[in-house]
């Protein structure tokens, strides 16, 4: 049997069906020895029921926005308990953000730290329904987007690191390299990290 690659999916709909998301996982027979994950995109966007209720209430659906952060992290244990690892996208810089959205949204991925899993973030870019509103640029970037950035980046290294030991198999190359070069990375990104931060808080000194 071929393996079927899924491409999109809504944590709100995985929520409201998870007896259909079980059928999935059995036909397509994920969670066996030759397929023991499959990956999957969904879109997060936020961790702001403010934001979403505002500019997306519908995502949450058949749920209330206010509740967005618990759909998502029910989920994402859904989605690990029938062998799926779901990459979350993320979109910095929506309309009406505020530092708080932010930090709600650094909130939600530290909360979902116990999930295998990763996170993708994107610069909002205004299109669609959207068009009107004013594009996200790196120029726009504040300490506290570096912030969410930074636990981005932990998470997926968290989750890397963890999976490519558990599904590596026995070559002896598989098993130390990724012990090894995790710290190195995890320091390369955290010293660019605080680069970032420090011109970016002297940037914000400047304007004010």
């Amino acid at each position: 049997m071929h393996q079927v690659g899924q491409c999109y999916l809504s944590v709100a709909s995985a929520v409201s069906h998870p007896a259909l998301l079980k059928a999935v996982s059995e036909i397509i027979e994920v969670g066996s020895q030759g397929y023991p994950y499959t990956t999957v995109l969904t879109g997060i966007e936020s961790g702001s029921p403010k934001l979403i209720e505002a500019l997306m209430p519908g995502k949450a659906w058949p749920f209330k926005p206010l509740a967005w952060p618990e759909v998502v992290e029910q989920g994402f244990g859904l989605l690990n308990d029938n062998h799926w690892v779901p990459t979350g996208m993320l979109i910095l810089g929506l309309p009406e953000e505020r530092e708080e959205d932010v930090y709600e949204t650094i909130s939600l991925v530290e909360r979902l730290k116990p999930y295998k899993s990763a996170f993708v973030p994107f610069l909002f870019k205004a299109t669609s329904a959207l068009r009107q509103e004013q594009s996200f640029h790196i120029r726009d970037v504040m300490s506290y987007h570096l912030e969410l950035m930074k636990a981005v980046f932990d998470h997926n290294a968290y989750w890397g690191n963890r999976l490519i030991t558990e599904h590596a198999g026995t070559s002896s190359l598989t098993r130390w390299l990724p012990p090894m070069a995790s710290p190195i990375i995890s320091w390369s990104v955290d010293r660019a990290y605080r680069k970032l931060f420090k011109e970016i808080n002297a940037r914000a000194s400047r304007m004010t």
